[in-house]
């Protein structure tokens, strides 16, 4: 038997609330962009770390 519980948990005043990894961070559209592709960012979001590997084409 398996048993799931879902936890909700609001964003607290001047903050955003991650859907992906459910914490609270800086708030407005870089904020958004920090925490979702930055170096370390939201660690559940599956294209950080290509962003992050992604090579500028040579010439």
């Amino acid at each position: 038997m398996t048993v799931c519980f879902l936890v909700i948990v609001a964003a607290k005043a001047g903050t955003n609330h991650c859907p992906l990894c459910h914490q609270n961070h800086t708030s407005g559209e870089d904020g958004w962009k920090n925490h979702l592709m930055g170096k370390d960012g939201c660690k559940q979001n599956p294209r950080r770390l290509l962003a992050l590997n992604k090579q500028p084409p040579a010439g």
